[in-house]
């Protein structure tokens, strides 16, 4: 699922947000809770995930879900490191569920922003304002 910038962001001068996300009612969700601010672009694979990404400067946050099938968070994460690293200081977690160690110590080196599901709409808003504004801050 893509929805698309019916406003053209460029032209409203509203901030992009990229939900990346298998479920497609937690997209749905941030849409809701996130669109009277921001302009919301829903992808539900990392691979369309990184096709979005692939022009510079085209998101102004990325929430990530960590546990996708196909490609997790953390492959589209390491993925971007390498293609797109501009977008790594833009980018915050969404997981959901019990963390494995691997992905512990991956999220402490990555260490953006990270919202536990579930989130409320002011944790939610508080990190993409920062992810937007230019600044990460961790969040556990």
């Amino acid at each position: 699922m893509t929805d698309e910038d019916p406003k053209g962001a460029e032209e409203s001068g509203r901030k992009r947000v990229l939900v990346v996300d298998d479920e497609v009612l937690i997209g749905r969700a941030i849409t809701r809770l996130l669109k009277d601010s921001f302009d919301i672009v829903c992808v539900t694979s990392g691979a369309e995930a990184l096709a979005q990404l692939a022009v510079p400067d085209s998101f102004d946050a990325v929430l990530c879900d960590l546990s996708m099938p196909g490609m997790s968070g953390r492959e589209v994460y390491g993925a971007l490191e390498t293609t797109a690293p501009w977008v790594l200081s833009r980018f915050a977690f969404v997981s959901g569920g019990a963390l494995d160690e691997a992905t512990r110590v991956f999220l402490e080196r990555s260490r953006g922003p990270r919202l536990s599901k579930p989130f409320d709409a002011q944790e939610l808003r508080r990190v993409v304002e920062s992810l937007a504004a230019g600044g990460a801050s961790p969040t556990k």
